[in-house]
């Protein structure tokens, strides 16, 4: 069976505490079910597209709820983020999996001022994350048996040529080519018109609230907030960055 993986990423805005990857995972049946019930609750409110820095910010698609004489304060404010909610809740009642990784920032910076790391380490935190949500992806096309692929989507960003040169270069690399056969294509999707990506989008958002607990307090009760926002959770630790990085 053929699987879709649609990946996005969240970060805060100067990137100086968790950058993450999340990936919404599942076969054609259940992305279409989401398709449909995504976009008759965006309908509701008359939004054509799901962003969520928009949706935080109250901007563009999500500019009507600052009207105060329609939605007088905080009323707008919570029906913005009640969009949000339903739509996560279609993620999980889809039966979608989802997968995250995060990568704090104090331990990149900390690895990557080794001499024997810094030129492998690269300058975008983002790629190591985005790595580690492929290699869970293959390793659940494996766990589910044979005959299992998975193809992935991500945004059409700037950055997407850079991806697809590293998805090409992470299926050849040794510690991964035993999955490589289980990872089907890499492609772009523009966000405004592909629902997949924005439930990733969404997936993304929900993961980084509790990330940002969980990186300045590493805790047993944040660590276990966080798995439970997310089907499988990968957090880097100092040991996991210079491992991933130095293979």
């Amino acid at each position: 069976m053929l699987y879709t993986a649609a990946i996005d990423d969240s970060a805060d805005r100067r990137r100086e505490r968790v950058v993450i990857s999340a990936a919404v995972v599942g076969d054609a049946t259940r992305w279409s079910h989401l398709d449909k019930r995504w976009r008759a609750r965006l309908e509701i409110d008359g939004i054509a597209y799901f962003k969520s820095s928009q949706c935080k910010s109250r901007s563009r698609q999500f500019h009507k709820f600052r009207d105060e004489s329609r939605y007088p304060p905080p009323s707008g404010e919570k029906l913005a983020a009640k969009v949000q909610l339903d739509l996560d809740a279609i993620i999980r009642e889809s039966n979608l999996m989802c997968i995250g990784a995060i990568v704090p920032m104090e331990i990149y910076n900390r690895v990557k001022q080794d001499p024997e790391i810094v030129d492998k380490a690269g300058t975008d935190p983002y790629e190591w994350a985005v790595q580690a949500v492929w290699g869970e992806c293959a390793m659940g096309m494996r766990e589910l048996g044979r005959n299992n692929i998975v193809q992935f989507i991500h945004d059409d960003g700037n950055n997407f040529p850079i991806l697809t040169s590293l998805y090409l270069k992470f299926k050849k690399n040794p510690p991964h080519r035993k999955y490589s056969k289980l990872m089907a294509g890499f492609t772009a999707r523009n966000d405004k018109a592909d629902t997949s990506i924005q439930a990733a989008d969404v997936a993304a958002s929900v993961i980084y609230r509790y990330a940002e607990d969980w990186a300045a307090d590493p805790t047993n009760d944040n660590l276990k907030r966080l798995r439970g926002s997310m089907y499988k959770i990968v957090t880097w630790n100092e040991e996991a960055a210079r491992r991933a990085i130095t293979t």
